[in-house]
């Protein structure tokens, strides 16, 4: 009888993966031997209860999941907003560069208009022999130092420079 169990389970049993079961017996109708039935394997227990005892989300646990829920939505729109200010001053400071670029070459084009329409050669002429203007001795030059190069800006009267030439003697 053992003999038969063993013949009949090398032939028609199976391993499957690392996890191998537990061989069940098929009885085979002898009329020697009365048939034999193997118990079913039922779930246990500890299993049931562990699936009835976990844990059902509370008020706290619901109320706390909404307001981050809450937050990260109010985040994410917080963000776009500021994003897409971003994208509008890009968009305004790009205007602005070619309104400054169209006046820049537009005073350039004046500039060189008057440049090309004054002559300077006339001017001179002009001056010297009508006006009788002329250039301006070296003591005639008053020198002066400026922190600002751009410009100078005059608050009273430049002061009269020691006149030590003849002439000047002469005057007074």
């Amino acid at each position: 009888m053992e003999e038969n169990k063993r013949k009949y389970n090398r032939q028609n049993s199976y391993y499957d993966g690392n996890a191998v079961r537990k061989l069940q017996y098929a009885t085979q109708p002898d009329d020697d031997r009365e048939e034999t039935r193997v118990p079913k394997v039922k779930p246990k227990p500890a299993v049931r209860r562990r699936a009835k005892q976990r844990p059902v989300m509370n008020l706290f646990s619901v109320f706390f999941l909404t307001a981050a829920i809450g937050i990260t939505v109010y985040s994410c729109i917080a963000y776009l907003n500021v994003q897409t200010q971003i994208t509008q001053k890009h968009n305004e400071i790009a205007v602005l560069e070619r309104d400054l670029a169209k006046m820049q070459n537009d005073n350039d084009a004046n500039l060189a208009k008057i440049d090309t329409s004054i002559d300077l050669k006339y001017i001179y002429e002009y001056a010297t022999s009508k006006l009788g203007m002329v250039y301006p001795d070296d003591s005639q030059v008053i020198l002066y130092e400026s922190n600002v190069s751009d410009y100078v800006k005059q608050y009273k009267d430049i002061p009269e420079a020691e006149d030590n030439s003849l002439f000047g003697k002469l005057k007074k």
